[in-house]
């Protein structure tokens, strides 16, 4: 009974020290990262810039409220903190931190010289103090620098911070009156250099400083190599990658646990005849020096040529070529069963022969027949003249006019209506036939479903025929196609308009003039229900016919000290009051502008010789004496 006990514990214990260990090594990117920002206030920053940049910090400090830990410092021909990042955490990440921050920057403006080396100064003391007041040692911390000129280049100080803080440097140009080798020193030293030629972030108006206020804030926790959870996506080191190569080309290496795997690219191998760059060194199959060499197998007409290509071990090359089979001899002047005779089955090969009759008949030898199985006669009879279409055997062949195939045949000439039906009979040149018959004459095109032009083609004049059309408007409206017209000169809609309605509010054009609900004209007005956080507000609508407001009032809830009228009575805070206390007793605080008030109850004060508790600590004249 004992050993189970004892291997439950010592499960219990792992699994705490195991969270303890995921807990402790995430701490530090769960935790919100510190972010000073540091901005230029000389004059060359008054007006319009100076406007955009204290809306672009207003902007990234209420979109990061709670997820980061800001500060703000200031500087012209010297620096200091406005409001430091001590100041956020005492005022509360989610309570006032962005709100004074907000205050301090509101009460401050652009005046004197621009003094960079003082702004970082100023901003590698802050930090370090706020680091070493902090229990979170390894919380990411970053510097938004923004400037629009420069007075003596700073990045060793940007160097100095990263060395002793840990802190990065984003660096802004706001404005074209920047130094940009200064700047590109600056974010390269604070370890945010950009790619390309620009290292830092430019922005020359407030849309471009509102995207790169956001690009560092995001940067400020983006994930990275060291198995921490440094988004705080409850993930370690996901999706991360980068790139890698070895001789034989790019790959991929994958983060895990805060280390990078092996590459995926391949290694060099010995080099095989496989038509691959096995070892990398840009050659293919060099080692198989008679690769690609002409070669040949077989003899007489069997012989076949090829190349020397890699064989199947991949080890060495072998001719692709294969000898030609024997095969059965033909009539062909070729040793075809490669037994070293020629057409030796072919015994009358050479032999005298005629051809022909009568007048065409020719004498002639024994040759091969052109399918190579047999031989025919070399003659050829005398020519026959071509056959022509005139009743004579022109070409010996025993027939008459055999070449004109449709001689006598049924024909016709013309198309629709002008179409007329004859035979064929010889033509006067004896080449060829032609029909006898005659087309009838054509008339104008008429839109009447006839050929009437006899072109062959119908209607043609009237492009639209067909076509999709429409009558009448709004629910009137029908559809239809065109049709041609009873004088058969052109084209009309076949479709009939609907009959027109009483207009009536539904959204719908009744009566069919083109204007929908016309009538009701507070359509589309606004209106409003109910008071106080119960008010809605919406537009005039049609609904069963009339027009009604679209909204209806929300249902007013219990009053609380908000600053609103909860409960929709007209009134806020219903001066609202709760019970408090002290050392000394109890007491009210009243909502005053949706904020609770001090507390009234009795303070504790200095304690007097007076048979009194003054100080509220159960005791009466405690400790009081007189020489």
């Amino acid at each position: 009974m004992r050993i189970p006990l004892l291997r439950s514990l010592f499960y219990a214990t792992m699994f705490c020290a195991t969270m303890f260990y995921s807990m402790n090594q995430a701490e530090a990117v769960c935790e919100a990262p510190d972010v000073l920002i540091v901005l230029d206030r000389s004059c060359s920053m008054g007006g319009a810039k100076w406007t955009s940049a204290v809306n672009a910090i207003k902007t990234i400090t209420n979109q990061y409220k709670g997820k980061l830990r800001f500060g703000l410092a200031t500087f012209n021909s010297s620096a200091g903190i406005n409001y430091g990042i001590n100041n956020c955490i005492a005022d509360g990440l989610n309570n006032q931190c962005v709100p004074k921050l907000q205050t301090a920057l509101n009460a401050t403006g652009p005046s004197g010289g621009t003094n960079l080396v003082a702004a970082m100064n100023t901003a590698t003391s802050h930090l370090t103090s706020i680091r070493n007041a902090d229990s979170v040692k390894t919380r990411k911390r970053s510097v938004m620098f923004i400037t629009d000129g420069q007075a003596g280049c700073a990045n060793s100080q940007v160097s100095s911070l990263f060395a002793s803080v840990g802190a990065k440097t984003f660096v802004i140009g706001f404005g074209s009156g920047v130094d940009a080798s200064c700047l590109n020193n600056m974010a390269t030293a604070g370890k945010t250099a950009q790619s390309g030629t620009r290292k830092y972030y430019q922005a020359d108006n407030s849309t471009e400083l509102n995207k790169a206020m956001k690009a560092i804030a995001d940067a400020s926790s983006a994930e990275i190599c060291n198995n921490l959870d440094d988004d705080c996506d409850g993930q370690v080191d996901e999706g991360l990658s980068r790139s890698c190569s070895t001789a034989c080309g790019a790959g991929q290496q994958v983060c895990s646990r805060g280390n990078w795997g092996s590459c995926s690219a391949l290694n060099p191998q010995p080099e095989k005849c496989n038509g691959k760059d096995d070892d990398c060194d840009g050659k293919v199959d060099e080692t198989f020096t008679n690769k690609g060499a002409s070669c040949a197998v077989g003899i007489g007409p069997c012989r076949r040529t090829g190349k020397r290509v890699c064989n199947s071990a991949q080890n060495g090359t072998i001719c692709n070529a294969t000898p030609g089979a024997p095969s059965a001899e033909k009539c062909d002047g070729i040793d075809n069963d490669c037994d070293g005779q020629t057409d030796e089955t072919f015994t009358n090969l050479g032999n005298s022969c005629s051809v022909g009759v009568g007048p065409c008949r020719r004498t002639g030898k024994r040759v091969c027949n052109s399918a190579q199985n047999g031989t025919t006669c070399s003659a050829t009879p005398g020519a026959p003249s071509a056959e022509k279409c005139d009743g004579i055997d022109n070409d010996c062949d025993g027939r008459v006019d055999e070449t004109f195939s449709d001689l006598g045949n049924t024909c016709s000439v013309g198309i629709g209506p002008c179409k007329r039906n004859g035979k064929k009979v010889c033509n006067g040149a004896k080449n060829g036939t032609t029909c006898n018959a005659t087309p009838g004459a054509p008339s104008t095109e008429k839109c009447d479903g006839i050929d009437n032009d006899c072109d062959g083609r119908v209607d043609e004049t009237f492009s639209d025929l067909g076509n999709t059309c429409s009558v009448g408007l709004g629910p009137c409206k029908r559809n239809g196609k065109k049709v041609c017209n009873s004088a058969k000169n052109g084209t009309v809609c076949d479709a009939k308009p609907g009959a027109p309605q009483k207009e009536i509010c539904d959204s719908i054009d009744n009566d069919c003039d083109g204007k929908v609900d016309e009538d009701w004209d507070k359509k589309g007005q606004s209106c409003s229900a109910g008071v106080g956080a119960c008010k809605k507000t919406g537009t005039y609508i049609c609904q069963n016919k009339n027009v009604i407001c679209s909204v209806v009032a929300n249902n007013p809830s219990a009053e609380v000290c908000d600053g609103k009228d909860n409960d929709c009575n007209g009134k806020i805070d219903d001066n609202l009051r709760k019970v408090c206390s002290t050392k000394c007793g109890q007491g009210q605080q009243t909502c005053q502008n949706g904020q609770w008030d001090a507390c009234n109850a009795p303070q504790p004060k200095a304690e007097t010789c007076n048979d009194a508790d003054d100080d509220c600590d159960g005791q009466v004249d405690e400790g009081i004496t007189r020489p």
